[in-house]
């Protein structure tokens, strides 16, 4: 960010924010996991994570939008699930617990929310909400030719 040309507010807000939260807890927060070695400490940042993502997504997320920040909104991650020569199952999930998924199998014309009996049948587009719905991440494109089937 910081060789970089920013144009205006919410630019420089989507490149720094979330980011900076966790910069600021691993600066003012010295965790139990720091004086650990081996496999106890991998265990304990792992749980860190959870517990830090978890804040961050259901609760952080919605003060930075009521203060008008425009954070970066992390785009879905997303596997088609192929059983028995059939690709039709959508898993999906985000960098940040809370956030919502929408798809569109009409190049973007409209857009219903992720459920876990989503299913595909062709091209489909993601795109991830913000914690207010109010703004939307990139949009992600699954292209049915890249389906591996079973």
């Amino acid at each position: 960010m910081w060789g970089e040309l920013v144009r205006t507010a919410d630019q420089m807000n989507g490149m720094i924010f979330p980011r900076l939260l966790a910069l600021a807890e691993r600066a003012w927060h010295k965790a139990s996991w720091e004086d650990l070695e081996g496999g106890e400490r991998n265990k304990e940042i792992g749980e860190d994570w959870v517990k830090f993502a978890n804040t961050l997504g259901y609760r952080e997320l919605g003060r930075l939008d009521k203060m008008g920040m425009a954070y970066r909104v992390p785009p879905p991650i997303a596997r088609v699930i192929c059983k028995e020569a059939v690709c039709n199952k959508l898993h999906v999930t985000t960098e940040l617990p809370g956030l919502k998924v929408e798809f569109s199998t009409d190049d973007g014309l409209t857009w219903n929310d992720i459920t876990a009996e989503t299913e595909v049948n062709g091209d489909i587009k993601l795109r991830t909400r913000s914690a207010d719905q109010n703004r939307f991440s990139r949009v992600i494109r699954l292209d049915r030719t890249h389906w591996r089937k079973g």
